[in-house]
């Protein structure tokens, strides 16, 4: 899982009121997850022209599986979208997936998505 730092226009760290940091994560080639959240959520805020697809998910990192929540592409969003759509009685918290590298059509790298079939139960650690 990459970790990037939310900055503003002048270059300084966002934090909260608490003063905690803010981070934005995103997927990376290897990357074993479980989502949390039953189907894919798109969400826009504000008079922002680009939504957000945030999910939240339990990431093996190392031999530990941490809950974060993870900014997806759109491409991953879609992914996510259509599995759910093929897979009406299940929900996307049922299924293990792996995050992979490939070239897209304009020749850059991207990483996508692609799962295994259900597991029972579901654990990263298999």
């Amino acid at each position: 899982m990459k970790t990037e730092k939310i900055v503003n226009k002048e270059n300084e760290v966002l934090t909260t009121k608490d003063g905690i940091e803010l981070v934005k994560n995103s997927l990376e080639a290897g990357d074993k997850f479980v989502c949390l959240w039953n189907k894919p959520v798109s969400e826009q805020k504000g008079e922002s022209k680009h939504p957000r697809y945030p999910m939240k998910m339990n990431i093996l990192i190392g031999e530990k599986v941490e809950e974060v929540y993870v900014d997806l592409t759109p491409s991953q969003y879609n992914s996510l979208l259509n599995i759910f759509d093929d897979k009406e009685s299940e929900d996307l918290n049922q299924l293990k997936f792996t995050a992979y590298e490939y070239t897209n059509s304009l020749g850059t790298k991207s990483v996508g998505i692609t799962h295994k079939e259900k597991l029972e139960p579901v654990s990263l650690l298999d």
